[in-house]
């Protein structure tokens, strides 16, 4: 059987008693249907893990006391950013979900040209950013990480640029296939909206000496290229950096 993992905001340390939050008290009450005694794993997105036990379950608090604490190499040895044009609703989300579990350090939604979301008051990306930090800190339960992603503010194309080595993506073109891309030479990837880069961004690109890959001939969805190249590169630094 699973033990159940679960991101807490307490230092992970032996000895350590705490609370789960109202959310996770009401997952091990009422869908695990745990009892004092049994077994969980806490993280605090340090890298440390806790083993631990339920040392008591009360009406609206679940509390648990840390036995043994852990440091696991699980995290991918390229410490890898991701850079999203915003999208719509539940695609942003999948790809928040599925680019936490093979183990990007932060995602940055980007704002492009043509891209089709806007925040018109920081109360907007506010709610927005809850959510997002929610579903990464389940995937990130779900996948055994210990850490949790960076969820960045939105940022435009300009300030992206700055941050680095930068990788940004097209579709049909000549440019090198990322798998061809040395991993030295990546520290963040840029997938930009459902309509592609625009004729004013393609120049920022040239003008900044992006590096540019090709992820083919088909044409995928933002958020399918963001995961697909996210998980291409990740696996290529299990197999190269082990």
């Amino acid at each position: 059987m699973t033990i159940p993992r679960f991101f807490v905001q307490s230092p992970v340390a032996v000895g350590q008693a705490a609370a789960l939050d109202p959310e996770q008290t009401r997952q091990v009450r009422n869908t695990l249907r745990m009892r004092t005694g049994d077994a969980l794993v806490v993280f605090d997105g340090s890298g440390r893990e806790g083993h631990a036990q339920v040392s008591s379950m009360r009406k609206d608090s679940v509390e648990y006391t840390v036995i043994r604490v852990d440091t696991p190499r699980r995290e991918p040895p390229l410490a890898l950013d991701v850079a999203l044009a915003v999208l719509r609703g539940e695609r942003f989300e999948l790809a928040v979900q599925k680019l936490t579990e093979v183990g990007v350090r932060s995602i940055i939604p980007l704002l492009t040209e043509r891209t089709v979301v806007s925040f018109e008051a920081a109360a907007d990306w506010e709610r927005r950013a809850a959510r997002l930090q929610r579903i990464a800190r389940e995937a990130a339960e779900q996948s055994e990480r210990v850490t949790l992603p960076h969820i960045a503010a939105p940022l435009p194309l300009p300030d992206v640029l700055t941050r680095g080595a930068i990788t940004c993506l097209v579709e049909r073109d000549t440019a090198p296939p990322l798998a061809s891309i040395p991993l030295a030479e990546v520290t963040t990837i840029a997938i930009g909206p459902e309509g592609g880069w625009s004729p004013r961004e393609r120049a920022l690109l040239r003008a900044a000496d992006v590096q540019i890959a090709s992820m083919g001939n088909l044409v995928l969805r933002a958020e399918t290229a963001a995961i697909v190249a996210a998980g291409t590169l990740l696996q290529r630094a299990w197999h190269e950096f082990r």
